[in-house]
């Protein structure tokens, strides 16, 4: 059986909501990041993505936009579809959003245990590995 999967930009309110449970259940839940630290002040001028099954919320992503760096974060897939090229489809949405910005660099923070995803992807990590709410984490730039 194949699955209809899509990654866009969040359309409402209701898909915002289902963006924030899944990451609630993949970060805080899952990974014991604290709310606090989970949810944070660029929540209301954030870019939110949503990633959808057969049109059901299992994906999250947001993107920041920086002076010096639009930032490509909050990666969440829910773990019963993880393994289905979400994560990936979620990364390429949000850089074709980041596509309409080319003087800003794209970038993010990584987990180190998906630093591997995101050179696939076209990330160069750079720098030395940093803790990012008590998880190792590198920063990444976009090189494609």
């Amino acid at each position: 059986m194949t699955s209809d999967i899509v990654c866009r930009p969040i359309l409402d309110l209701d898909e915002r909501q289902k963006v924030f449970d899944i990451r609630r259940e993949v970060f805080i839940t899952e990974q014991n990041v604290p709310a606090d630290i989970e949810y944070d002040g660029f929540e209301d001028e954030a870019m939110h993505f949503i990633g959808l099954v057969n049109g059901q919320a299992v994906g999250a992503g947001r993107l920041t936009i920086h002076e010096d760096m639009q930032k490509v974060e909050r990666i969440a897939i829910l773990k019963d579809y993880r393994g289905l090229g979400l994560g990936k489809l979620m990364v390429k949405a949000i850089l074709d959003e980041c596509e309409k910005r080319p003087d800003i660099p794209i970038g993010g923070h990584a987990q180190l245990t998906a630093r591997d995803f995101y050179i696939e992807l076209g990330f160069k990590p750079v720098g030395d590995v940093f803790l990012e709410a008590g998880i190792e984490h590198i920063k990444m730039l976009y090189c494609p």
